[in-house]
């Protein structure tokens, strides 16, 4: 026999519809371990199915599509039984996804509605007392989603499910629908006790709202139609005039969430301000302040209006764990901050949570006894674990620093022990001093200011190579002046006159200072050959003003440029030494060298020296 074809089954959408009077401690499952795995768990379920409720919500239902021309469903036993471990499921995990992460439609595997066209609505609220099969069915008559389905053409039968959940108290209702005919053996009236574990998903839990909404004696103390109306002129329009259903309607999508007043009795603001404990529970979600009056606040005999001010604003824990007391006041953070004043000032839940996520990245400073800046200036061994993480000094004083008795104010303005290694091996101290260097390198000031880490890597990385003096015991031109070796192993690399001077020139008791203008033991010797009788450097220098330009006090360059240039230019580099004498008083010489003035300077080093023979 051929398989029927799977129908696609319709499932509602939880409509915008929704009511938000769910208490936050009735929505946390019991979960246990299970064999499954950490990503599976099951929620302990206990309580009463009302068949007798279903009855009257499969009655009421048949009303609604009579009344809008469709002909009545038919109360199917095996869909109703589907429909009431569904309602079990949804007073844990509120969703038309299953606690095990499948669709709803799959509570109908292994019966003969499987391969059949469904449809589902859901709603999960109040005490039964108040959340009654009339209220429902009003809520989802007033849903276009709930509505289509009720009143769906294609739909046979339905089953109904109505579970009330032990722990709470409160009503979960399903309604199945199938394009096939029912069974005819109908339900039963009557109450039956349930216990049993809901197999689900730890990945797909949804907590989501309650939909219908219950009767106005129960609401009274949060919400008058005609105070809600009255107060807020923009009510009248959006409900078509006077219209305290759709009023009401609006306060429960809208009103809550917006923080509106609905009744003399209850100001949101006033009761959030006024019990810090509320605060830690629900921070900013307004509709759950709402619910906890009605339920337990009133009754509590707690104030739901008339309070001025903020009760306790100092929160200092986010998780209960972490207290941020010695870094953080309320008072100080909104008064020191603008933005944070006009976002939190009636908010120290939320003050908090922005100190945490953004203030401490930022370094704002948040209590007269903490300034991080100070706190990092003061400690290198913090600097060198964090850097610029602002954050890490922050978290370090409250869990640490504190205890160990440092101390977070009193050095904003100063470095205490600015670093003079990087590395733990390598220390500049000899050549580099942060206050020096940045007393005498305004643009490094500017980018760094009072980073000394990050002063001292721009010290190394390009300070030395551009010659910058990092400390007054040590001037680069003055050593580099002082050495006739280093500069002929050197040349012109600054940053390894640095380097030398750190690593052996200090312990060889060198100068690091002192020959600023002064350029001692000038190099004569060139590619091992000697050319003091004919060059002095600064003879050369100070008749060959181009050549001063072009390298100043660099002694090598400026021989080379003599051995290289200007001997074949004629170029006089000595007082004791002239070529054009030379060449003209030696006729052998002019008939061996001609007009070749380099050879001139070669012979008299190598042989006239020798011979006699004078150049001047």
């Amino acid at each position: 026999m051929r398989k029927r074809q799977r129908c696609r089954r319709v499932p509602c959408v939880i409509p915008a519809l929704a009511l938000v009077f769910v208490m936050l401690f009735s929505m946390i499952p019991s979960i246990q371990a299970s064999a499954a795995g950490d990503d599976m768990f099951y929620m302990t379920v206990s309580g009463t199915m009302r068949y007798d409720y279903a009855n009257e919500v499969a009655n009421l239902t048949n009303q609604q599509r009579m009344a809008n021309g469709q002909a009545p469903l038919q109360m199917d036993s095996e869909l109703t039984e589907r429909a009431m471990l569904r309602a079990r499921e949804i007073t844990r995990i509120f969703s038309h996804t299953r606690p095990n992460g499948e669709s709803y439609a799959s509570v109908l595997d292994g019966s003969r509605f499987e391969y059949a066209a469904s449809g589902e609505n859901i709603a999960k609220g109040w005490p039964a007392q108040y959340f009654t099969p009339s209220v429902v069915i009003t809520g989802w008559m007033n849903s276009d989603g709930h509505r289509a389905n009720i009143l769906r053409s294609n739909y046979q039968s339905i089953g109904v499910g109505v579970a009330v959940d032990a722990s709470t108290g409160n009503a979960c209702y399903v309604q199945i629908f199938s394009s096939l005919p029912a069974d005819g053996q109908g339900v039963y009236n009557g109450i039956a006790e349930y216990s049993n574990c809901v197999e689900g998903n730890l990945n797909n839990p949804e907590n989501s709202m309650i939909e219908g909404y219950p009767d106005a004696y129960y609401v009274a103390p949060i919400f008058d139609a005609n105070y809600y109306m009255n107060t807020y002129p923009d009510i009248y329009s959006a409900c078509g005039g006077y219209d305290k259903g759709n009023a009401f309607v609006h306060f429960l999508i809208c009103g809550m969430s917006e923080g509106r007043r609905g009744s003399e009795e209850f100001d949101v603001y006033s009761y959030k301000n006024q019990y810090y404990d509320l605060r830690t529970a629900f921070g900013d979600d307004l509709p759950s302040y709402y619910n906890h009056y009605l339920v337990y606040g009133k009754a509590e005999g707690r104030q739901g209006a008339g309070f001025v001010g903020i009760n306790n604003p100092n929160i200092t824990s986010l998780d209960g764990v972490t207290d941020y007391a010695p870094v953080y006041n309320f008072d100080y953070y909104v008064s020191a901050y603008p933005d944070v004043q006009s976002l939190y000032w009636d908010d120290p839940l939320g003050a908090l949570r922005h100190f945490v996520e953004y203030g401490m990245a930022e370094g704002r400073q948040a209590s007269e006894n903490f300034n991080v800046y100070s706190y990092k200036n003061q400690y290198v061994d913090l600097r060198r674990a964090f850097g610029n993480d602002l954050k890490s000094y922050y978290q370090h004083f409250v869990e640490h620093g504190k205890d160990e008795g440092r101390i977070g104010t009193g050095c904003e303005g100063w470095v205490m022990n600015p670093v003079t290694s990087l590395d733990g091996r390598t220390d500049y101290g000899a050549v580099y001093n942060y206050d020096y260097y940045i007393s005498h390198n305004s643009d490094v000031a500017a980018a760094y200011g009072m980073d000394d880490i990050s002063v001292l890597r721009h010290f190394i990385e390009y300070g030395m190579k551009e010659g910058r003096q990092g400390s007054e015991n040590f001037n680069v031109d003055s050593y580099k002046n002082q050495y006739p070796d280093l500069r002929a192993a050197y040349g012109n690399d600054l940053a390894a006159y640095y380097q030398h001077f750190v690593e052996y020139g200090y312990e060889e008791g060198r100068a690091g200072t002192g020959s600023e203008n002064t350029l001692v033991g000038r190099v004569t010797r060139y590619q091992g050959k000697e050319y003091g009788p004919v060059y002095d450097f600064y003879y050369y220098v100070e008749h060959n003003p181009d050549v001063a330009a072009a390298f100043g006090n660099d002694d090598i360059a400026v021989l080379e440029h003599f051995v290289n240039c200007g001997m074949r230019e004629g170029r006089q580099g000595s007082a004791s030494f002239n070529v054009n004498v030379y060449r003209d008083r030696y006729g052998d010489l002019q008939q061996a060298f001609g007009d070749d003035l380099r050879s001139y300077y070669i012979h008299y080093l190598d042989n006239g020296l020798g011979e006699g023979r004078t150049g001047i």
